[in-house]
């Protein structure tokens, strides 16, 4: 009976330490909701900056409203070092909270970029509260911020990463990126974008150790193209148990060797 009792504990504890992590929100879309998430991109007027010099309201810089629009005209020109954030966020663009949209290259045509209201584009239904990221013609960069956890940064982690993109004007190349501690990227797609409007679901493992995590989508448009991004979401999760996990599998062992001691 003893050997049973013993037995059986033991089969309890390893099946509680096994259990896997819960994943850990960092971007947020739920569609549909009053307050849909960071990954919508609503562009709420009182969190628009400006980044390299451009000012809020100045005639000719960022255009906004309050219907999530926020927009500027920037036609830099920068071969960007994909090893570099600072050489990404310190060219034109515009920022709001939870993102930065910033200028890669201008190569003609109309050299509007950033934020804009759902406008029923992407084929979705024009909602309040939902934007979308965009640059009407040319490459952009859209850079997350930085995101830590307590549970997270661990090599062996999981992440989910979901987006809507497409173009209702041509067709543009898109590159997924992991950032690591703002210096290590790790591209986890790159594909062709031509459709009005395409989910594209990504997931992986993280190979190496971090502190912080962004994410970076390289938009590689034409001129006379136009990249849109919409509804982001990224999930991250541990590949070390949750803390609790590991207190009741620590439980389960120490009541086995009490009972073992009034056998």
């Amino acid at each position: 009976m003893r050997i049973t009792t013993m037995a059986a504990a033991l089969a309890v504890c390893l099946c509680i330490g096994s259990a896997d992590a819960a994943p850990i929100t960092l971007i947020d879309y739920t569609s549909g909701a009053a307050s849909p998430g960071n990954g919508a991109f609503f562009s709420d007027p009182a969190g628009v900056v400006a980044p390299a010099g451009v000012s809020v309201n100045a005639a000719g810089a960022i255009n906004q409203n309050g219907n999530g629009r926020a927009l500027a005209a920037a036609d830099q020109n920068d071969t960007i070092d994909f090893t570099d954030l600072t050489d990404i966020t310190e060219n034109k663009g515009v920022e709001i909270s939870g993102w930065g949209n910033y200028r890669w290259t201008y190569i003609g045509g109309n050299n509007a970029l950033g934020f804009l209201e759902n406008g029923g584009r992407l084929g979705k239904a024009n909602a309040a509260n939902d934007g979308q990221v965009f640059a009407n013609s040319g490459p952009y960069i859209l850079v997350s911020d930085a995101y830590s956890e307590g549970s997270l940064g661990d090599a062996g982690d999981s992440y989910d990463l979901s987006l809507l993109t497409g173009s209702d004007n041509g067709s543009f190349d898109l590159e997924t990126f992991l950032v690591l501690d703002d210096t290590t990227f790790v591209s986890i797609d790159d594909r062709n974008i031509s459709s009005t409007g395409e989910t594209v679901s990504l997931s992986g493992t993280i190979g190496s150790s971090y502190s912080t995590m962004r994410v970076v989508f390289a938009v590689d448009a034409p001129n006379g193209s136009r990249g849109l991004i919409d509804d982001v979401s990224l999930a991250v999760t541990s590949a070390i148990p949750e803390p609790s996990t590991v207190a009741l599998s620590m439980l389960a062992l120490a009541g086995l060797g009490f009972r073992r001691r009034l056998a």
